[in-house]
């Protein structure tokens, strides 16, 4: 197809990725082969073969040897602009949600870069690594920061069977607002083995602390988190 070539292959892999998304080519199952795909987008093989790439550079399809090609990851939609933890999102997905404590641990005071401080000091604060799953794979990876007068002593309650969230409202919290951060990093050797995915590979960074309805900050956090795993979609309206 020519020079055209390079704006072609693109709109491929968006057909593609979008009948993933919507589940058209459900996760696990064979994709159609180059052959069937040149056909249907009237290209040449080359030009499929590249849009492919791009595909599996997103962790959507995975390619075996002599087996094909398949559908091997659907990232999910994440709302920046609601007060919702990770366990609710992942219910509203229809995902199965769950959490591994990786370390646990109480600190003297809070971290430096968090407006935690003064509301600490005497008081001490939870450093809770947590590593997130969705359907049983791992999407994020959380360093959170709360008060140990809203958690208790170390252990009193359970992080890994239950939401943060749930467990502040059942402790007397009102959750108000949460302001965010969202970059992108590239994963430390411990983020990278945790995610399973390779160092230095690229991963959203979401930083954000949550306000009760008094002004105190009751969580910092830090979340790595797997770019197959999530996109964001922001939605901006004319006042």
């Amino acid at each position: 197809m020519g020079g055209g070539d390079r704006f072609v292959y693109p709109r491929i892999a968006g057909v593609i990725r979008k009948k993933i998304e919507n589940r058209e080519y459900p996760l696990g199952s064979k994709i159609p082969s180059e052959r069937e795909l040149a056909k249907e987008f009237y290209v040449n093989r080359l030009t499929v073969r590249r849009a492919l790439a791009i595909l599996e550079s997103e962790g959507l399809i995975q390619r075996k040897q002599g087996a094909g090609t398949f559908a091997s990851s659907v990232p999910r939609k994440g709302d920046v602009c609601r007060l919702c933890g990770f366990t609710q999102t992942m219910k509203e997905q229809g995902r199965k949600a769950g959490s591994r404590i990786l370390a646990w641990r109480m600190l003297s005071c809070a971290p430096l870069y968090s407006d935690m401080e003064e509301q600490t000091v005497g008081r001490g604060v939870h450093e809770i690594v947590r590593l997130r799953l969705g359907d049983n794979l791992p999407v994020s990876v959380e360093y959170t920061y709360v008060p140990a007068d809203i958690l208790g002593e170390v252990h009193s309650c359970n992080p890994e069977a239950s939401s943060l969230y749930e467990i502040m409202e059942q402790r007397g919290v009102e959750l108000h607002e949460s302001r965010q951060e969202v970059t992108i990093v590239k994963a430390g050797k411990k983020e990278a083995k945790w995610l399973e995915i390779p160092e230095g590979s690229n991963v959203f960074l979401f930083t954000f602390q949550t306000y009760d309805r008094q002004g105190r900050v009751v969580e910092y956090c830090r979340a790595y988190m797997r770019t197959d795993k999530v996109k964001l979609e922001i939605e901006l309206k004319q006042p």
